[in-house]
Order: structure tokens, then C-alpha cells, then sequence
């Protein structure tokens, strides 16, 4: 990804993005941040705000031009597991080496699993 795309991806994300890049530049590890969605504000550790880039960066869920969708990435705690999910790939092993699985997601809460699973090549994907 580059600077360009960086810049692109924060700037959908925060208000406040210009700062926010600046303080990743200078190495703070406190970094406030204004969601362009809601105008909420909160403090995140750097690396909270580095994973939210390598979040879309690695789920490849950039824009999902095909589907003219835009992701809304939730940090905020008790909404999703974004890390664990996309970044750490913790239920890759369910559907590696699987041909066109079908996934049931019971619990799913916000989906995010549903929508790896989807975006990692099943069939279908459900979630409730």
C-alpha cells in the first residue's frame, strides 16, 4: 500500500486525519481521533490505529468497489473482534483446504466473521 492509499484510507476514516497522521510520523503512542462516521472522539494507542489500516489493508475490504459497499470499521470495545478476525486469522484453519464451504455464524454480533469467511472464498455465509 502506498503513501497515497494511506493517506486516502485514513482520510474515510478520521476527521481529524491529517493529525492523526502526523502523530504516527512523530511515534506518539497516544493519538486522538475523530470518526468521520459519528464524530466520535477517542484516545487510541498507535497501534490501534495501525491496526485499523493493516485491517483493510490485509482483508483486502478497502472499498468492495464490485459491491459499491463502504466498511465501516468499528474500534470501539464490545463491536466486532477486527484484530482477532482480520489480523490474526484466527479461524483461518475452519475453512482452509474446505471446497466451497458453507458457513452458519451463530452469535455472529456485528458479522465480521461472516463477512471474512465470505471474503476468504465460502459459498455462503450466514450469520445471526
Amino acid at each position: 500500500m502506498n503513501k497515497i492509499e494511506t493517506v486516502i484510507i485514513y482520510r474515510e476514516i478520521f476527521k481529524n486525519y491529517i493529525k492523526v497522521l502526523l502523530d504516527i510520523k512523530r511515534g506518539k503512542q497516544n493519538i486522538k481521533v475523530v470518526f468521520r462516521y459519528d464524530g466520535h472522539e477517542e484516545i487510541l494507542d498507535r497501534d490501534k490505529v495501525l491496526g485499523i489500516l493493516k485491517t483493510i489493508q490485509f482483508s483486502k475490504i478497502l472499498y468492495l468497489t464490485k459491491l459499491r459497499y463502504k466498511l465501516k470499521i468499528e474500534t470501539r470495545e464490545g463491536v466486532g473482534d477486527w484484530e482477532t478476525v482480520f489480523l490474526k486469522e484466527e479461524y483461518k484453519w475452519l475453512i482452509e483446504g474446505q471446497k466451497d464451504p458453507i458457513i452458519l455464524d451463530v452469535g455472529g454480533e456485528v458479522g465480521d466473521t461472516a463477512l471474512y469467511f465470505a471474503l476468504k472464498g465460502a459459498k455462503k455465509s450466514y450469520c445471526n
